[in-house]
């Protein structure tokens, strides 16, 4: 991270711009999410999140993706649902100005 740099939501001019960037945002912040169907017993997503969290704790598999040189930052589950539940309450406005951003050249 550059020192001199500023965080984009510290020089965003208004709450609205703050909104729009938070938006376009959110998808880094989940980085590349394990997925399921609503269809699936709550009971297996249990077991699934707690495979997950024993995975990225383990020494082995955290060296192995030392040794390539793969970042290991992991969310929960809960954390992650949090994130989408936000996204989800976007307002329209914020939306659609969003969208015009991300068009423009």
């Amino acid at each position: 991270m550059a020192p001199d740099v500023p965080y984009i939501l510290d020089i965003a001019p208004d709450d609205n711009a703050g909104q729009i960037i938070r938006f376009l945002t959110a998808g880094g912040a989940l980085g590349r999410p394990f997925i399921a169907a609503r269809a699936v017993p709550p009971e297996r997503v249990d077991i699934l999140r707690k495979a997950f969290a024993a995975t990225v704790k383990d020494p082995e598999f955290l060296a192995e993706a030392k040794a390539q040189r793969l970042p290991v930052s992991p969310h929960t589950g809960e954390e992650a649902e949090k994130i989408v539940e936000q996204l989800y309450r976007t307002p329209p406005a914020i939306i659609d100005a969003a969208r015009k951003v991300a068009a423009e050249d």
